[in-house]
Parts: C-alpha cells; structure tokens; sequence
C-alpha cells in the first residue's frame, strides 16, 4: 500500500471510529492500542537478565567513581528534542 494510501486510510478509520457507537467494538480498539503499545514498549526496552542488570549496576558505579555523573537538575534542563 502506497504511503498516501495509508495516511488516507487512517483518516477514514478516524472518521469511522468518531462516529462508532457500539461500545464493544470501541473496547476491541482500546484493547488493540494497548496491545500495540506494550509490544512497542517491549521492542525499545527488552527485560534485562539478573546478570545483565549487575553489570549495567558495575558499570554505572564505575562511571561514578570517575566523576561522570549529572546532577537531576542538569538532566531535568536538559534540551532532549
């Protein structure tokens, strides 16, 4: 399906689900979009092993011991975008 198709094809879902009544149906697509977004969750963050975990624990008191820290305040200012 072509790019403009698909973003053609979102909007008429939208549409559709704007004007959707049946309350079932809307708890299928809640039920969807949070199966969607836990799998996405997953993707980006993979559960760690115990063994991982201790080394990322080793490694970040490593990075401590060097003087590579930030203080919350600098990360909370911090420009992210």
């Amino acid at each position: 399906m072509a790019e403009n198709n698909i973003y053609i094809e979102k909007l008429k879902l939208l549409e559709w689900l704007v004007k959707l009544q049946d309350t079932a149906t809307i708890k299928k697509f809640i039920a969807l979009k949070e199966q969607n977004d836990t799998s996405d969750y997953d993707e980006a963050f993979p559960p760690m092993t115990k063994e991982q975990l201790i080394n990322n624990i080793k490694q970040s008191e490593k990075e401590i011991v060097k003087g590579r820290i930030s203080d919350i305040d600098s990360v909370l200012t911090e420009n992210w975008d």
